[in-house]
C-alpha cells in the first residue's frame, strides 16, 4: 500500500498486463479492464461532475449517429415507444412502468444491471 492506502503494486502488475496485451484489446475490452481498476481503487470518482456528461451520453446513446429521443425508444416489455428519459438512471417506459432501460448496441432497448434495486 502506499501512504494513501492504494494498492500500487497490483495497479503496476494490471497496468503493465494492460500496455503489454494493448495491441490484442478492443476498445470495449480496453475499456471494461480500465473500469475494473477505477471500481478497485474509488469507484466514488465516477460520480463526479467531470464524468457526469460521458456517463450521460453512454446511458442516453446514440441511433443513426444522433442522440436517441423518446419515439426510439420501444419498451421490451410492452412493445410501445412511449419512454421517458432521466438523467441519472436512464429510459422508463410510461405505460407499464419499467425500467431502467439502456440503449444497447445496434440500437436494441435492454434492462440495465440496476433493475428491480
Amino acid at each position: 500500500m502506499n501512504r494513501h492506502g492504494l494498492d500500487s503494486s497490483y495497479f503496476k502488475l494490471k497496468l503493465g498486463e494492460l500496455t503489454r496485451d494493448a495491441d490484442n484489446y478492443t476498445p470495449d475490452e480496453m475499456a471494461r479492464a480500465l473500469l475494473r481498476l477505477v471500481c478497485v481503487a474509488s469507484p466514488v470518482v465516477m460520480t463526479e461532475s467531470e464524468f457526469a456528461l460521458q456517463r450521460q451520453d453512454a446511458i442516453h446513446g446514440v441511433v443513426n449517429g444522433r442522440r436517441a429521443r423518446a419515439e426510439d425508444m420501444k419498451c421490451p416489455d410492452c412493445q410501445r415507444f412511449e419512454m421517458k428519459f432521466t438523467r441519472l438512471y436512464g429510459w422508463y417506459c410510461i405505460p407499464c412502468e419499467t425500467g431502467p432501460w439502456v440503449l444497447g448496441v445496434n440500437g436494441v432497448v435492454k434492462r440495465t444491471l440496476t433493475a428491480g434495486t
